[in-house]
């Protein structure tokens, strides 16, 4: 089954905008909401067709994360920060393990996360799972204002899955 992905940034500035967008061939759409950048990160999205959209930076990651989801249009949405990407093996397993959560009813995918030192040979400094893919539902919305979750506001329980 063809799902259609999109793939999104909240964020202020994308430093590596070039890098993440490059890090998901398959994606449908590319959205990205910018809350103030100044590092030069609209124009670096442009070249990628991305949909760019700002918003007043208000304090609160959920509120631009929530901002994006709206303009979403994909059946599933991959979320990255502006300082994550996909390693070229995780990239390549993406398409399938959508297929396969589809096919499983899984509405959530975790994605193991690396945090590495850039300043020490990229050495792995600790290792967890973070929820960065997800079907695109009315209920799903990030809730907190800082360390926000995707949360099902139908109090349902999010079905996951991992990478």
């Amino acid at each position: 089954m063809k799902n259609n992905n999109t793939q999104v940034f909240a964020l202020g500035g994308l430093g590596e905008v070039g890098k993440n967008c490059y890090c998901v061939k398959y994606n449908d759409e590319i959205i990205i909401v910018d809350t103030g950048s100044t590092d030069g990160t609209i124009g670096i999205a442009e070249k990628f067709n991305s949909k760019i959209f700002s918003k007043p930076w208000n304090n609160d990651f959920s509120e631009a994360r929530n901002e994006a989801i709206d303009h979403a249009s994909g059946d599933w949405i991959i979320f990255l920060d502006a300082d994550e990407f996909f390693t070229p093996e995780t990239r390549s397993n993406i398409p399938d393990i959508i297929d396969r959560a589809e096919k499983s009813k899984f509405n959530t995918i975790l994605v193991p996360l690396f945090n590495v030192d850039i300043d020490d040979d990229n050495r792995i400094l600790d290792q967890a799972y973070s929820l960065r893919i997800f079907k695109r539902l009315p209920s799903f919305r990030y809730t907190g204002r800082i360390h926000e979750q995707l949360t099902d506001l139908d109090g349902k329980k999010m079905k996951m899955t991992s990478l």
